[in-house]
């Protein structure tokens, strides 16, 4: 009877309790003691001590020494628990409460763990889980915003630093194979350093460090968590599959401009080459047929004639510089962008102010790209702002070219509206130059696209001015 009732009591205690031999193994385990294991189906009795803690949620714990008995553990114990005065972070082991005790001449302990202590490691591991997966949603955010590359890789840095255990402490680098290197601040390669791979399916990128500026309090015997060196492998493909990812877009960005500048090239070289020749001899037929004539019907006929194909020969030249403005690299892009303007001022709609800062100069894809972000959002313009106020500036800031197009017209609301093809074509342009683009509009507000492109980018190739 007293043995059932001890059994008993021993079974529904609150708080985990088990009974193992010297050597460790666990002889008798009551239910609260299974539901520190992670399998919690997994039975207790019959296990080693050591393996209990291998499979437990205490295996971050108590594994930086070899241990041989049971004994040797609690006195490794002793030695952990009087650590436990550090500056942050969690304890390093939880509190244990033991009771040795005989039964004939064999020795066996009785143990639990505190409570407050399980409760307090739970909530920390917790808080140190949410805080990685904030770390790599936020990444994967920040790496597919509307910015080029190098600025989601920069901006995701401090993201990443915010996943370790340690943020205030935490640099962070991120090194590729073609020699670029994005870092934060106070970057410097450490001791308590960790290192990874940046990698897709297909291809090796370059490297992904996190290091610790000075030491901090080991856990479980380790600098870094288990699950911190998870995290770090992670991170480094799922960056490696966004530069993928975006080398991808980059280059179907350049085949569709490509292609195309190419048909634009090809119609502006027919409508040069074939029309143009086949109005300007009927100009010269006109002037000859003119000279045979004197009466003055048939002169006022052919001027009249030779007048209206004058006038088509300058159309079909402006139209030829507004498809391929690249075929007279000489001519300056504020000349260009005001024969531009001239082409399409049907009916004098659009009244434009420009303003190009002196000695900017860019090379033939940055150029060529403006000219057609102008004409695209121009023709935005002309279809929907029902405003004839344009401000068209250029400029630099040191670090981008800022290009800028303003209108004092109706507005939309951005967030709501679907991009139309023409914003599309403006977006894939800014992004095949390696650029940001800024899109501001509300309704009654007017309207402002901002692209910004890197002033390395801008000098690369040959030059237009």
């Amino acid at each position: 009877m007293v043995e059932t009732t001890y059994e008993t009591l021993f079974q529904s205690a609150p708080v985990p309790l088990i009974i193992t031999d010297q050597k460790g193994t666990v002889k008798l385990a009551n239910e609260q003691a299974g539901g520190l294991l992670d399998n919690e189906s997994l039975p207790l009795v019959g296990l080693g001590f050591f393996e209990f803690i291998d499979q437990s949620i205490f295996k971050n714990y108590f594994t930086d020494r070899p241990v041989s008995s049971f004994q040797d553990f609690l006195n490794l114990y002793d030695i952990h628990a009087n650590k436990e005065t550090i500056e942050q972070g969690p304890p390093p082991s939880a509190h244990i409460k033991v009771a040795s005790f005989k039964i004939g001449n064999e020795d066996f302990y009785i143990w639990t763990f505190d409570s407050t202590e399980i409760a307090r490691k739970l909530k920390y591991d917790l808080n140190e889980r949410v805080k990685e997966q904030l770390a790599i949603l936020n990444v994967i955010e920040l790496c597919f915003q509307n910015q080029n590359l190098h600025t989601s890789l920069q901006r995701s840095l401090s993201a990443i630093r915010e996943g370790w255990r340690f943020p205030d402490l935490t640099e962070v680098r991120i090194a590729l194979k073609s020699g670029e290197v994005f870092a934060t601040d106070n970057f410097k390669a450490t001791s308590w350093c960790m290192q990874t791979d940046i990698v897709s399916t297909k291809e090796h990128y370059g490297h992904l460090e996190v290091c610790y500026q000075r030491a901090v309090p080991a856990y479980g015997g380790e600098t870094f968590l288990y699950e911190e060196e998870r995290l770090i492998k992670v991170l480094g493909k799922i960056i490696g599959t966004i530069i993928e990812h975006w080398q991808g877009t980059k280059r179907m960005n350049e085949a569709v401009v490509n292609a195309q500048e190419e048909e634009r090239y090809q119609l502006a070289m027919e409508l040069h080459d074939n029309v143009q020749q086949i109005l300007t001899a009927a100009s010269l037929h006109a002037g000859l047929l003119q000279s045979l004539h004197s009466d003055v019907p048939s002169q006022e006929v052919t001027n009249n004639l030779k007048t209206y194909l004058s006038e088509a020969i300058q159309e079909l030249r402006n139209l030829s510089q507004q498809l391929a403005p690249s075929v007279e690299p000489g001519i300056p892009l504020a000349e260009k962008i005001n024969s531009l303007l001239k082409g399409m001022n049907v009916n004098g709609r659009l009244k434009a102010k420009i303003a190009i800062e002196p000695d900017i100069i860019l090379n033939d894809k940055v150029q060529l790209g403006f000219y057609r972000i102008i004409q695209e959002q121009l023709t935005n313009i002309i279809k929907h702002a029902k405003t004839s106020e344009v401000g068209i500036n250029i400029k630099s800031d040191m670090q981008n070219i800022i290009l800028s197009i303003n209108d004092e017209g109706v507005g939309f609301d951005v967030n709501s509206r679907k991009s139309g093809i023409g914003l599309e074509n403006i977006r894939r342009r800014t992004e095949y130059m390696n650029g940001s683009l800024n899109i501001i509009s509300a309704p009654g507000k007017g309207t402002r696209v901002t692209v910004q492109v890197p002033v390395a980018s801008s000098y690369e190739g040959e030059n237009w001015q």
